[in-house]
């Protein structure tokens, strides 16, 4: 476990006594009293205290590139393709900019908005298998409507069913979870920030799922919404409300990647970015939108 004590007297917004603290989203690197550096989007757990000059002496309990170590699988069947990004990105931008250029009409991918590091170190393997193993876990088909549901322990889940899409199962047939788990990991999700781009009544419901690699679901719409990439990496495709994508519903987004778009890619290309750890990808109301997990892929989204 890393003890260690920097003195810092701005890295959060309006301290006194009064006021709770507030991180000021500038994420600074540290450098300790060993010389060592500390990114604050590694930090897990951490005292906060103010020393006998009214400075603030950050003491940190655990960083997670010390004691986390990534046991999602990065594998995959996908290194030979190639993923494009031509989706704009925003870096911490305020709630006024991101209604006047995106709410309404454009996605964009957040940068530097939120530290959810402790959510991240919530979500490794071992410690959700430790939580959850015998909790039964509700898995959608991975077709456009996911109408069909499985029931299946959460432990069995993660060790028999995320190795990766079966490229002769169709989406019908390809069961991962995602949504409908509200109640099994609602005290987990309470760990997870937002960026700060919400209306103080808007209060979203959460979807948290993991997947297999070269796993997702076709293309589909719904309201709008925010998704992060905890552990792995996703790439998404999307289209604007007016261009409805030529797809089957039932088709794997693996199948339609390797077999479709190549062609549509050159006649009517998508908005298309693969999503890192740390990114959080705004999607305006009803834009058509598909998935495709790269690795095991652990991920989060706020229906707004």
């Amino acid at each position: 476990m890393l003890f260690t004590v920097v003195t810092w007297s701005t890295i959060f917004d309006d301290v006194n006594d009064n006021e709770d603290y507030h991180w000021n989203n500038q994420l600074p690197l540290f450098m300790t009293t060993d010389g060592d550096v500390i990114d604050m989007n590694d930090v897990v757990l951490f005292l906060l205290i103010k020393n006998a000059d009214c400075l603030l002496e950050l003491i940190v309990i655990a960083s997670s590139n010390k004691l986390a170590t990534e046991s999602w699988s990065n594998e995959t069947i996908l290194d030979s393709l190639s993923f494009p990004c031509n989706i704009p990105r925003a870096s911490k931008i305020t709630l006024q900019q991101f209604q006047t250029h995106y709410r309404e009409t454009t996605p964009v991918i957040l940068e530097n908005m939120v530290n959810n590091s402790p959510f991240r170190y919530a979500c490794e393997k071992d410690r959700l298998l430790e939580l959850y193993s015998d909790q039964f876990v509700t898995l959608s088909s991975a077709n456009s409507y996911s109408y069909d549901k499985k029931v299946i322990e959460f432990g069995d889940y993660i060790g028999n069913h995320i190795s990766g899409q079966d490229f002769n199962v169709n989406g019908a047939d390809t069961y991962y979870q995602f949504g409908d788990n509200a109640i099994v990991f609602g005290s987990l999700v309470d760990g997870y920030v937002l960026p700060d781009v919400l209306d103080a009544d808007q209060f979203p419901s959460f979807s948290f799922g993991i997947a297999g690699d070269a796993t997702g679901v076709p293309f589909h719409v719904h309201g709008a919404v925010l998704a992060e990439v905890i552990w792995g990496k996703k790439h998404w495709f999307l289209y604007p409300p007016e261009e409805f994508p030529a797809f089957n519903p039932d088709v794997t987004s693996l199948i339609w990647r390797l077999e479709n778009y190549d062609f549509i890619s050159q006649t009517n290309p998508p908005m298309e970015c693969t999503l890192l750890p740390g990114e959080v990808l705004y999607i305006p109301s009803h834009w058509h939108h598909s998935t495709l997990n790269i690795g095991q892929s652990v991920f989060i989204s706020a229906f707004i």
